[in-house]
């Protein structure tokens, strides 16, 4: 059964009767064949096992050998399974839909064939990029480079950098799938799914994620931007009133600045230190009265040295109450102030808010912490913080206002104070498995914040690539040195090179735009250029949609913007212009559908999307200079587009742009350089 066809025929006619007989909807997406010294034997890899039909789980080890490519040698641990040694001779990979397959790649050593299903059977279709939906299909497509990092050491964290469309996220994904997987010769207890943070950049993706993890069994995960993530777990932790303030204040720019530097982190500690130093004079002033029983107390205290100062309290708090209901008489007595003297030092001590006030109004403190800033930007950023205090404030308490970037000193704040993430009732938690999606873009102080939600550092998985970092403002520390933070040495970083998502075209485009070289890759049109008139605009991207439509068939295009002001405009004109051949949207934050049709949006909102095609317009120098900052801008838009991509420009291009018509990595009429006129000296005439 060796010819394509004739095992496509036969893998849909099984899958039809397993998914009857076990009503399954997808009993399996991909196969296998090993041939040893016993004959061939298929295996058929799903979601869950079903020993009868060869049906292995995908996570399992022996679902290792569908991983591998064709032609190599698999011997399986056992456990479940006896010994099974062969060598791989073909694999299928499978889209199924009603109970039926759809589409199936079949590979063998020597060739690749796509089928696709049709009234006629299956016939071969040329191979495209696009895939089935969001995951789908996907975890029959892992890569043998993307499953060997999915499946390392559950002993260790994971830290994952590779090029744009090389499968990060979803490598990241399957790997929490894989952990929360429990197979018979497995040590460690699998992971609760409940105990998994997923943080991503922006609201889209969090979007496009959340509809990633039902299929991988992941639905009880919580998935959230940081900055949505931190909101919720400081207000879970703070009793008081927070309030989002965007009004504009006077150095507000050099304020971001201060509360970005990784020298905040050892300010808190500091500031946390002399804290707990203050209630040591506190508790032995004020348990001093209390004879025999405020020694003990503050033996107690003492004897708790070196442990987080809010815990410390909390927990004599609930023993000095325990005490008070014990005892008779004066000791009761005695009890019942001391208890009230703990429960007082609690809420002293956990008034986050009031103290981050404190601490970025105490110039003289954070200028021993980050001695990059000069005293007029400490002092002015004091008086940002005063500023802002004052709203809604009085002489004695900052009112309610705070910054987004606040949220994550507070939490650090609390996570030094508390040993993890205050909750309700005295309660801190942290998470068993922390994900963290491009890492390149948040700054010290918010990794600190993230790895200090989990239990153990061995439950992380970061990825990330520094050609696609957008947020310039972030400090972002580096691999060699998260790698350190993380325990791992610079071989424990996993590296994924190859971008499976664009083609080969439009990855000399990106790779070329950042200095790096390009390997093989699928085969596609090379990007084009179109130029022109502004009050054309609609007209030219309603032709060029219209035709992207008519050769991709049913595809997702991104319409990418300069400006979300232009967004609305533009969907109203494309609307105008396509009604009745393809659906025209908006796309921001968490409202994308990720459907065919057009999405119109800007480019700070498709980071981590993938389009069929991507359309961008207007590429300037303004918004796309030739600094490290917009080229990386421009990496990120380009490589969005998994098999077209077209630029559409009314006015000069990014000087990127330029040197790309030059060096043939972009199709176009080249940018016009309208020479200066020569002037010689005018007084002396021509002939």
């Amino acid at each position: 059964m060796s010819e394509p066809r004739t095992w496509a025929i036969h893998l849909d006619r099984t899958l039809r009767r397993v998914a009857v007989q076990y009503n399954l909807e997808e009993p399996f997406f991909g196969a296998f064949a090993l041939s040893s010294a016993d004959g061939d034997r298929e295996y058929r890899v799903g979601t869950s096992r079903i020993a009868d039909e060869r049906i292995v789980d995908w996570r399992h080890p022996m679902a290792k050998a569908f991983y591998q490519d064709p032609g190599s040698h698999f011997r399986s641990p056992g456990g479940d399974y006896a010994v099974v040694e062969g060598t791989s001779t073909r694999k299928a990979m499978l889209t199924v839909k009603g109970r039926r397959i759809q589409a199936c790649v079949v590979q063998t050593p020597t060739l690749t064939e796509r089928l696709v299903s049709g009234p006629e059977g299956f016939t071969t279709r040329a191979q495209s990029g696009r895939s089935a939906g969001p995951m789908g299909e996907l975890r029959a497509l892992l890569t043998p480079a993307q499953h060997r990092i999915v499946s390392a050491s559950r002993n260790e964290p994971l830290l994952v950098r590779g090029k744009a469309g090389s499968g990060k996220t979803s490598v990241a994904l399957h790997r929490v799938a894989w952990l929360a997987y429990a197979h018979s010769r497995q040590q460690e207890p699998a992971l609760d799914p409940a105990g998994v943070l997923v943080l991503m950049f922006n609201r889209s993706l969090m979007a496009l994620t959340a509809s990633m993890l039902p299929p991988l069994g992941l639905d009880a995960a919580t998935v959230d931007t940081f900055h949505g993530w931190a909101k919720q777990a400081v207000e879970a932790g703070y009793q008081g009133v927070l309030k989002i303030d965007l009004k504009p204040e006077h150095g507000d720019p050099v304020a971001r600045g201060i509360k970005k530097h990784v020298g905040m982190l050892s300010a808190i500690d500091a500031f946390v230190a002399r804290q707990t130093t203050r209630v040591d004079a506190f508790l032995r002033e004020r348990l001093a009265p209390y004879a025999s029983e405020g020694e003990h107390w503050l033996e107690q205290w003492n004897a708790s040295a070196g442990e987080p100062g809010v815990r410390r309290l909390i927990r004599l708090r609930q023993a000095a109450l325990a005490a008070r209901d014990r005892g008779r008489g004066i000791s009761a007595q005695r009890h019942a102030q001391i208890h009230k003297l703990f429960t007082a030092a609690v809420r002293r001590t956990t008034l986050y808010k009031e103290e981050l006030h404190k601490l970025l109004t105490d110039s003289a403190l954070l200028a021993q912490h980050i001695p990059g800033a000069s005293p007029q930007d400490l002092q002015t950023l004091a008086q940002n913080q005063k500023a802002l205090g004052a709203r809604d404030g009085t002489a004695r308490r900052p009112g309610p206002s705070v910054r987004f970037e606040d949220f994550a000193l507070l939490l650090r704040l609390m996570q030094v104070k508390n040993g993890g993430l205050p909750g309700d009732n005295d309660t801190v938690h942290r998470y068993e498995h922390v994900v963290i999606d491009e890492v390149q873009d948040f700054g010290a102080v918010e990794l600190a914040v993230m790895l200090g939600a989990v239990q153990s550092r061995t439950g992380v998985t970061l990825v990330g690539d520094l050609n696609q970092k957008i947020v310039a403002g972030a400090d972002f520390a580096g691999w060699e040195a998260v790698a350190e933070q993380l325990g791992i040495s610079q071989h424990g970083i996993f590296s994924l090179d190859v971008a499976h998502r664009s083609t080969q075209p439009i990855m000399a485009l990106a790779d070329g735009l950042v200095g790096d070289e390009t390997g093989a890759g699928r085969a596609g049109p090379i990007p084009r250029l179109v130029r022109t008139e502004p009050e054309r605009i609609h007209e030219v991207l309603a032709e060029a949609l219209f035709d992207l439509v008519d050769e991709l068939g049913d595809p997702h295009i991104a319409v990418v913007l300069r400006h979300r002001d232009h967004v609305k405009q533009m969907v109203l004109g494309l609307q105008e212009h396509l009604e009745g051949i393809t659906s025209v949207r908006r796309g921001h934050n968490k409202h994308f559908e990720f459907a065919p049709g057009v999405t119109v949006t800007n480019y700070r909102q498709i980071k981590g999307l993938e389009f069929d095609a991507v359309i961008v317009v207007d590429p300037d120098e303004e918004h796309y200079p030739a600094n490290v900052q917009g080229t990386r801008n421009l990496y990120t838009v380009v490589t969005r587009a998994r098999d077209r991509l077209l630029f559409v420009a009314t006015d000069s291009l990014t000087p990127k742009l330029v040197d790309a018509l030059e060096a043939g990595r972009l199709d176009g009429p080249p940018e016009e350089v309208v020479p200066e006129v020569e002037l010689d000296d005018l007084d002396i005439p021509l002939f």
